[in-house]
């Protein structure tokens, strides 16, 4: 009469056995056909410096959870925010490293830093350390902000440090 083989949504039934061996001799090329691309598109990413090769897939990240645990972890803002002087037009921000946290944004105000509607978020960033911000208008004032995503949860904003470009 045939097998049947029953996935996680229907039964399909096959009329012979020889379709349901031809289908699990193909299963790992086209399983790993998925792999081998995403792992070129994170090389790409890497070795062109552009976070958005990957990010541009919409494929979403895999989380690696090492427990399961029932309550989500909760992200300390950074700590130690560091705004200094660059080349002209150029501001480095660097801040203390956080547990867990995968990537950084960066928030910059020109106006009244009291107000969200003033700041504009810049990155993503995977570090924390020397982030380079160029093209600001030298002789401006400028106020920065750092927060961190990752381990499902998201920060608060760091403390908020200002600084005239020059």
């Amino acid at each position: 009469m045939g097998q049947t083989f029953t996935t996680k949504f229907r039964k399909i039934q096959f009329p012979d056995g020889h379709k349901l061996a031809e289908r699990d001799a193909l299963r790992p090329t086209t399983e790993l056909v998925p792999t081998i691309f995403l792992q070129w598109a994170q090389i790409r990413s890497v070795r062109e410096d552009d976070l958005t090769i990957v990010t541009g897939l919409g494929v979403p990240p895999k989380i690696q959870t090492s427990k399961p645990s029932n309550a989500t972890a909760v992200m300390t803002s950074p700590q130690k925010l560091q705004v200094k002087q660059g080349k002209t037009g150029c501001a480095l921000i660097s801040t203390g490293k956080v547990s867990k946290a995968r990537i950084y944004w960066v928030g910059i105000c020109e106006g009244d830093p009291s107000s969200e509607e003033s700041w504009k978020l810049l990155g993503p960033y995977e570090h924390c350390r020397n982030i380079e911000l160029t093209g600001l208008e030298p002789g401006k004032l400028y106020y920065f902000r750092v927060k961190c995503f990752g381990a499902g949860s998201e920060s608060p904003w760091s403390a908020i440090v200002s600084l005239r470009v020059v």
